[in-house]
C-alpha cells in the first residue's frame, strides 16, 4: 500500500473518530427512502394509466367501423358526440348519371340549392338627387316607365294626351322642373307605363360630374372634357348660332345646349334623345 493511501486512511480515521451523528439521522433516512418509494409508485401508475387510455382509444376506433360519430376519451371514460343532422335542401336532389353511355351502373344524386334573389327596396329620389349620364337617381334610360316607378318610392306622373305622340313628358313628385322623356308604346291602346324612359332634363343641380345649367362653355368643358360630337342648331328655339355638345360614354350621353357661350339646357340618357334639352320640344 502506498504512502498516499496510508495518509488518506489516517485522515478518514481521525474524522470518523470526531464524527457525532445527529439524533434525528435515522428518521431522516427513513423519510427519504419513503419519499423515493412514493415517487417511483406515482411514475409507474401514470405510465400504466396512459397505456390503458391508449388501448381504449384503439379499441373504440376499431369498433366504430366507419360510422360518422366522434368519440372523445377522457381518462377511463368515453363520451360520444353525434354529427348534426343534415339540413334539408331548398330544392329536390337532381340525379346525375355517372356511367358512360351503354354501360350499367348506379347513379349518384347531387343536391342543388338555389338561393332566391334578394328583393331590393325602392330608392328614394328628391330635389337633392343629382342628374347622371344614365338618368337621375335609380331611373335609367332604357327602363320602362313602370320599372322607373318601381325603382323609386316617389310617384311619377305622365302627361295626358299621349296618343299619336312620339315623345311624352312625365314629372316626378317633388322635383319641380325635372322631366322624364318617354317614348310611348307603338301599339294602340297600350298602357303608357309600358313606354320607355329615354332621357331626363331640367335639373338645376350640378350633375355627378359637375356640369350644370347656367355655367359657361369653358366651365362645361373643364368638367366633362371635349365633346364626342358637336351639333349645330341653327333652327333651335334658342335662336341661331346655338350648339348642342354631346358627351357620350358607355351607351349613355349628356346633351348640353350652348347659346351665347352659356349652358341653357342639359339632358342625359339615350344618346339619340339628349338633344331634347327643353322637354319634348327641342
Amino acid at each position: 500500500m502506498s504512502d498516499l493511501e496510508d495518509r488518506l486512511r489516517a485522515a478518514v480515521g481521525r474524522r470518523s473518530a470526531d464524527f457525532e451523528p445527529s439524533a434525528d439521522l435515522p428518521d431522516r433516512i427513513v423519510a427519504r427512502v419513503e419519499h423515493r418509494r412514493r415517487v417511483r409508485q406515482l411514475v409507474a401508475g401514470t405510465a400504466l394509466t396512459a397505456a390503458a387510455a391508449a388501448v381504449v382509444v384503439v379499441a373504440l376506433v376499431l369498433a366504430d367501423g366507419g360510422h360518422h360519430e366522434g368519440r372523445v376519451v377522457t381518462g377511463t371514460h368515453t363520451t360520444t358526440s353525434r354529427a348534426p343532422a343534415p339540413t334539408t335542401p331548398t330544392t329536390a336532389p337532381r340525379a346525375t348519371n355517372t356511367t358512360a353511355p351503354g354501360a350499367t351502373g348506379t347513379t349518384a344524386s347531387t343536391a342543388v340549392t338555389r338561393v332566391p334573389p334578394v328583393p331590393t327596396a325602392a330608392a328614394a329620389i328628391d330635389v337633392l338627387t343629382p342628374q347622371s349620364r344614365q338618368g337621375i337617381g335609380p331611373i335609367r334610360a332604357g327602363m320602362t316607365l313602370r320599372a322607373a316607378q318601381a325603382s323609386t318610392s316617389t310617384p311619377i306622373t305622365p302627361s295626358s294626351g299621349a296618343a299619336g305622340r312620339t315623345c311624352v313628358e312625365a314629372t316626378i313628385q317633388g322635383l319641380d322642373g325635372v322631366v322624364l322623356l318617354i317614348e310611348p308604346p307603338r301599339a294602340p291602346d297600350t298602357d303608357i307605363l309600358d313606354g320607355v324612359v329615354r332621357a331626363v332634363n331640367g335639373s338645376v343641380l350640378p350633375t355627378a360630374e359637375g356640369a350644370s345649367i347656367g355655367q359657361t362653355r369653358a366651365a362645361l368643358i373643364a368638367d366633362l372634357g371635349q365633346p364626342t360630337r358637336t351639333v349645330a342648331e341653327p333652327g333651335s328655339v334658342m335662336g341661331p348660332g346655338s350648339q348642342l355638345l354631346v358627351y357620350e360614354s358607355g351607351g349613355y350621353a349628356y346633351g348640353a345646349l350652348i347659346s351665347d357661350n352659356l349652358v341653357l339646357g342639359l339632358a342625359s340618357g339615350d344618346p339619340a334623345w339628349v338633344h331634347f334639352t327643353n322637354g319634348c320640344s327641342e
